[in-house]
């Protein structure tokens, strides 16, 4: 009755059946004279069509976003969707993109690709790493890559961000190759003045053979050694990782080495003097290892030459440590005869001790003088910070 009393032979009603609520759709068919009606759950059927309309505004979103973004199943690993970006970027259509699966895009081992998707599956996380992509004419596109677990068509897909970092590749490329150059160049200069270091010291050495003084001859030796002492911080300098620092402990092993060998064994006394350095693998810059060389070549110099006389017997220990306050303590002592009695180390006009006094403030450091069995002194002082030359 309904359906004959409609102009448009079609009738719309709510029915209702086991306490649930329907929607009849019915309409009368002219040609075979018969009702034909139709129920529907709206609830279920409001539901999907919810889903739909959302995936389609999601893909039209994905679709327009700038940054490259594709979604791959994660069993069989065949790309589902894809947006305009990431087509572009490899040069693949949308429909030709939906042919592939992950691994003739990826250039990954398929072990580590599984590896990923596998971290993402089971720790639900977002993994980000660089990756290699390829092109559609072959060749390779460096990316960056965000992957993430998402829900698409009521199912879990792998979502890739991607984002193409190969002009920045291409900048760190140079850029690591600018500072290769430069590091080759610094350690070119170090090499270079270390050299002329050692030609001043062999002109110097030129220069004193023409003295017969032996208090001249002296000055010059003295003079020297203090140039090999700074040549040497030059040579661990080229030998070096890293160009801004040197480990201490080494050059200072090295040091003590050089200072013994020219001094004691020239004058066969290797067997009655012993020298034992134990020295922790510290890293200074050239402002603190430059001072702080230059006062142990002077306290051993002294040592060596005026703690053991009349073939003494003796030992000379180096020590190098870091204190609890990030401070470094260098400790040199002897069990030789000691200063002499009133020997005052400020007031005297001694070049060396006047070197190592002005060194000493220029390192911000604290100088103490034992004289208890022999004579030690300790030095304890603070990395330096560059400052720029005017």
């Amino acid at each position: 009755e309904d359906l004959m009393a409609a102009d448009s032979k079609v009738c719309i009603r709510k029915v209702k059946y086991r306490q649930k609520i329907y929607t009849q759709y019915a309409r009368i068919d002219s040609l075979k004279q018969t009702i034909k009606s139709y129920i529907f759950d709206l609830a279920t059927f409001n539901e999907v069509d919810a889903i739909r309309r959302s995936e389609e505004k999601y893909r039209a979103i994905v679709r327009q976003v700038s940054q490259g973004i594709f979604l791959c199943d994660p069993q069989t690993l065949k790309i589902v969707e894809a947006n305009h970006a990431y087509c572009n970027l490899v040069g693949y259509s949308l429909n030709e993109v939906s042919q592939l699966n992950l691994h003739e895009l990826i250039c990954v081992d398929q072990a580590v690709l599984k590896g990923l998707i596998d971290k993402v599956l089971h720790g639900r996380q977002e993994i980000s790493y660089e990756a290699v992509h390829r092109h559609r004419d072959g060749s390779l596109i460096n990316v960056e890559e965000d992957i993430s677990l998402i829900s698409y068509s009521a199912h879990n897909v792998i979502c890739f961000a991607v984002r193409d970092i190969t002009t920045r590749k291409q900048t760190e490329q140079a850029l690591q190759k600018s500072l290769t150059e430069k590091e080759i160049l610094l350690k070119e200069i170090h090499h270079s003045v270390k050299n002329n270091l050692l030609v001043v010291s062999s002109l110097i050495d030129w220069q004193s053979e023409s003295f017969e003084d032996p208090s001249l001859k002296k000055v010059f030796e003295e003079s020297q050694r203090r140039i090999a002492t700074i040549a040497l911080i030059h040579e661990k300098l080229y030998g070096a990782k890293d160009l801004a620092q040197i480990n201490f402990g080494e050059y200072l092993q090295a040091l003590a080495n050089q200072i013994f060998d020219s001094l004691v064994v020239n004058q066969l006394a290797s067997q009655r003097i012993q020298l034992q350095c134990n020295v922790e693998p510290i890293y200074l810059n050239i402002e603190t290892a430059m001072p702080c060389g230059l006062i142990v070549n002077e306290l051993l110099l002294n040592i060596f030459k005026h703690a053991f006389p009349e073939q003494r017997s003796g030992r000379v220990c180096l020590t190098l440590t870091e204190n609890q306050s990030d401070q470094y303590v260098l400790l040199i002592q002897d069990d030789g005869i000691g200063f002499p009695i009133g020997f005052d180390t400020e007031a005297t006009k001694s070049l060396g001790w006047q070197l190592i006094h002005l060194l000493t403030m220029q390192l911000d450091g604290i100088l103490k003088i034992g004289q208890e069995k022999g004579t030690s002194v300790e030095l304890t002082f603070s990395m330096q910070k560059y400052h720029q030359r005017l």
